[in-house]
């Protein structure tokens, strides 16, 4: 599991890449513990799927948690770039309910920016 963050100061881009499987959620879950430290109201992220071959229950549930935390301090999170396999994932679980899923980054972006 590879994360890449990126910030423009008013955006964080997160890309995931590999699996978000149970040892790629011990990764996904230290980046996420130290992102939020700088969590801010008005903090916008967004999470790139792109290059993310697998999800597991354990990566859902890292996920969700950043997105709860982000919530409760005012910040924002949405995400994008999703294969086939893993929006089914998402959406199995119902939580495409939960989450804004964009098709391309940009899009996401764009979202956010309109906040």
């Amino acid at each position: 599991m590879e994360i890449k963050h990126d910030s423009t100061g008013e955006l964080d881009v997160v890309r995931l890449k590999g699996r978000l499987d149970l040892a790629g959620a011990e990764v996904a879950e230290e980046f996420f513990a130290k992102f939020r430290k700088s969590v801010t109201s008005g903090t916008a992220l967004v999470v790139s799927f792109r290059d993310l071959l697998y999800i597991s229950s354990s990566g859902l549930r890292v996920l969700l948690a950043a997105f709860k935390d982000l919530q409760a301090k005012g910040g924002h999170m949405v995400l994008c770039e999703m294969n086939v396999s893993v929006e089914e994932v998402f959406r199995f679980a119902g939580l495409d309910a939960v989450f804004r899923i964009y098709a391309t980054e940009r899009e996401a972006s764009e979202s956010l920016a309109a906040k």
